[in-house]
């Protein structure tokens, strides 16, 4: 609240408008990010010769799995 205050002194602003004038910039910069997080990200789309055979799909389960032991690998 004194950093707020010694801007208000220093632009020569009152105390209310310079809150009014840091959320307007607040605000404004929250509406920017959320309107490039909306963008749709391009995967790459690999197209495979075959399937996997059954036994070596990779599952949701099997995935965690390797990430954590890739984790605990990178970690000693």
């Amino acid at each position: 609240m004194r950093t707020v205050k010694m801007r208000a002194v220093l632009e020569n602003k009152t105390l209310q408008e310079t809150i009014a004038e840091l959320l307007r910039r607040g605000l404004g910069e929250i509406e920017q990010s959320s309107q490039s997080a909306s963008a749709r990200v391009k995967l790459p789309l690999i197209d495979c010769v075959h399937e996997a055979a059954p036994g070596y799909e990779l599952t949701p389960e099997a995935s965690a799995q390797a990430l954590l032991d890739q984790e605990a690998h990178d970690f000693m």
